[in-house]
């Protein structure tokens, strides 16, 4: 093979006209002899051995003569463009087949000439994409949502001054995030009706007791003091129903954190702990201060003759900059706050706190912030976190 690579030249076994290399001509002839053939034919291409054509004894048993060798060299060519144009067209079918599978699972994708007119079956967002970019020269995308089922983007070609594309439809995540949204939404109104039945519930059963009583029935001190208490907390709930009603009308403004929490800890008689660096945060400060403040008197009330004794808010900070987190603990002994802790059980009378904390959770979401509870140092610690909104 190494003799045919550098000799590429049609061998007859009759005739032997090669040079004079008796190693090259025993190998030759041994080939010749096993595939029982009278003429090899090499095929080549650029220097490299691509085959051989074996040729037998004539029909006629005739030797080969120099027209029949011309034709081998001529067959020898035409396999050569064969197997060249076989190999492009293997290329071809695995292009083939990853463009069909890229067409059944990858985005739609389309590059056109600077002046190229866009194809009819291409969705009118992309068109507008399409158009965007011309005009703009920079990258545009367009993300899916209601009434617009398709995820795009588009840009410039450098080489050519053209445009790029490629969308693809996500009708099935607009469904899903729809669906979770309501998801979301009936869960949130199921908690809120939860809520207040309880509240109304609590603050109505002194009422409801005193209007089935007689006129004639002198009604005890004790009951007028649990009436008084009642509507008082119904004046409360009130309150609490019409800050739900201003949820989404305040604008954010620059908050320290410090000094919020230091307000709430003076008017409540708590111990408030800061350091030394401002904690500022773009939020709602009257939502902020609402939410933060009602989390702090349901904990006091919680803890009965205790109250504010020995309560202490500490304030820290984590992250910098969009990431900066403002973290409130709340320490001290016996603390429970109502609807957070103890964790609602499976299967147990539903009881979702009071409305405050209800609101004060809601505003705490608003602000990218949680509440959890957990044992710490001295006890059951409460940890609220709050980030810009």
């Amino acid at each position: 093979m190494a003799y045919l690579e550098s000799h590429p030249a049609v061998i007859d076994g009759a005739s032997w006209d090669g040079p004079g290399d008796p190693m090259a001509e025993l190998a030759v002839r041994n080939r010749l002899a096993m595939w029982g053939a009278r003429l090899l034919v090499p095929i080549h291409d650029n220097g490299r051995l691509l085959g051989l054509i074996a040729l037998g004894v004539r029909d006629d048993g005739q030797p080969y003569d120099e027209a029949d060798r011309v034709r081998a060299v001529c067959v020898a060519r035409l396999l050569r463009q064969f197997l060249t144009k076989a190999l492009q067209l293997g290329r071809l079918q695995i292009f083939a087949t990853q463009a069909t599978l890229g067409a059944k699972y990858l985005p739609s994708t389309l590059i056109l000439a600077p002046e190229e007119t866009v194809p009819r079956h291409v969705p009118l967002v992309v068109r507008d994409l399409i158009g965007r970019v011309r005009r703009t020269r920079e990258v545009s995308r367009a993300t899916p949502g209601e009434g617009q089922p398709f995820r795009a983007s588009a840009g410039l070609v450098v080489e050519t001054g053209g445009v790029w594309v490629f969308w693809e439809e996500a009708s099935s995540e607009v469904h899903d995030a729809a669906t979770r949204r309501r998801a979301v939404r009936m869960g949130l109104l199921r908690e809120l009706a939860l809520t207040l039945s309880h509240e109304l519930g609590n603050a109505l059963v002194s009422l409801a007791t005193f209007r089935q009583a007689s006129d004639s029935a002198v009604v005890p001190a004790s009951m007028i003091a649990t009436i008084k208490g009642d509507i008082v907390k119904l004046e409360g709930l009130a309150g609490n129903l019409a800050v739900m009603q201003t949820l989404d009308e305040l604008s954010p403004v620059k908050v320290d954190v410090r000094e919020l929490a230091q307000g709430i800890g003076s008017a409540l008689g708590v111990k408030v702990e800061v350091g030394p660096d401002p904690v500022t945060l773009s939020a709602a400060k009257p939502l902020l201060e609402f939410a933060l403040r009602s989390l702090v008197e349901t904990i006091t009330e919680n803890r009965g003759e205790l109250g504010a004794t020995e309560l202490v808010l500490q304030v820290r900070s984590t992250g910098t900059g969009k990431e900066l987190t403002a973290l409130l603990s709340l320490k001290g002994r016996n603390l429970e706050l109502e609807g957070i802790l103890p964790e609602p059980v499976v299967g147990a009378v539903p009881n979702q706190g009071r409305m405050g904390v209800f609101l004060a959770k809601e505003i705490l979401r608003l602000h990218h912030g949680e509440i959890h509870a957990g044992p710490g140092m001295e006890g059951t610690e409460i940890l609220i976190s709050v980030r810009s909104c």
